[in-house]
């Protein structure tokens, strides 16, 4: 739980799991999963101008908002590493610069940073 201020607090927990998903045609494959959950605990002043409903849609919409472009990008780095991993490179040097907030992907590997949704994204 990190409290920001006297009036605001946020606890966020990512569940990361992985399991077998083979196919006949991919029999080793693993499927990433992850299970996110947000709350978000504010005291809403007397004084604001806003209803807490209104308050609370608008807190909704923009906590999904970033929650859904956060995840799936670092789900992308995370299988991207491991690939890295997998193949015996221990260096556990970034694939994708920047942070998960970063709009601009980068331009030495943009396959491993782009966490565009794609059709064939949803097979990996």
């Amino acid at each position: 739980m990190e409290d920001a201020n006297d009036q605001f607090q946020l606890s966020s927990v990512n569940d990361v799991s992985w399991f077998d998903s083979a196919t006949e045609e991919f029999p080793n494959q693993k499927t990433i999963q992850s299970d996110t959950t947000v709350s978000v605990y504010l005291i809403v002043p007397r004084w604001f101008p806003f209803t807490v409903k209104s308050t609370e849609r608008t807190g909704r919409f923009v906590v999904n908002q970033v929650v859904g472009q956060v995840v799936p990008r670092f789900l992308k780095q995370l299988k991207a590493d491991y690939e890295v991993w997998s193949l015996g490179d221990d260096s556990r040097k970034a694939v994708c610069e920047g942070g998960l907030f970063d709009v601009d992907q980068s331009k030495s590997n943009p396959e491993m940073c782009d966490v565009s949704s794609k059709e064939e994204d949803k097979q990996d």
